[in-house]
């Protein structure tokens, strides 16, 4: 069964989608590149990554670096940095 975590719109009237879900019989998570179709509907695009549910916490690490260093590069506001996040 899929479980969407959330999503949030990106440019080009895309949405990035993050689902839990099963494949072959293994948890995976996917975090994908959603688009609107012409009626209205919302389609997964072949823009993404599909994981095993196990690697989420060395994701996670390496999104916190990312962050990080966008800090320190000045290309993200340390405002909307939160550490214990």
């Amino acid at each position: 069964m899929a479980t969407q975590i959330g999503e949030f719109k990106v440019p080009g009237n895309r949405l990035l989608r993050v689902v839990l879900n099963e494949y072959r019989g293994r948890e995976r998570v996917d975090v994908r590149l959603w688009y609107e179709g012409q009626d209205g509907s919302w389609n997964p695009g072949r823009e993404g990554v599909n994981l095993p549910v196990q690697q989420l916490p060395e994701l996670r690490r390496l999104i916190i670096d990312a962050e990080r260093t966008a800090v320190e590069r000045g290309q993200l506001d340390p405002a909307d940095f939160d550490e214990n996040d």
